[in-house]
C-alpha cells in the first residue's frame, strides 16, 4: 500500500492492517512488522492485530 508521507503515519498503517485483515493476510492477534522510511532514516515498527481482526490493537494509558 502506498501513500503520500503524513506527519502521523500510524494511521495509513492501520488501514493496511485492516485492508490485510479483509484479504486474510493477517488474522486476529497477529503480529505485523512494518519497515516505514522517514526522511533519510528507516523505523521498523511492530504491531498487533485486534481480536476482530480489523486493525491495530489499542494499548491505553501505557506509562501511566
Amino acid at each position: 500500500m502506498l501513500a503520500t508521507p503524513q506527519p502521523h503515519g500510524d494511521a495509513v498503517l492501520g488501514e493496511a492492517i485492516s485492508m490485510a485483515g479483509k484479504l486474510g493476510i493477517v488474522k486476529p492477534n497477529n503480529h505485523v512488522v512494518a519497515v516505514q522510511r522517514i526522511h533519510d532514516d528507516f523505523c521498523v515498527k511492530i504491531f498487533s492485530v485486534d481480536a476482530r481482526g480489523a486493525g491495530i490493537k489499542r494499548v491505553g494509558n501505557l506509562g501511566k
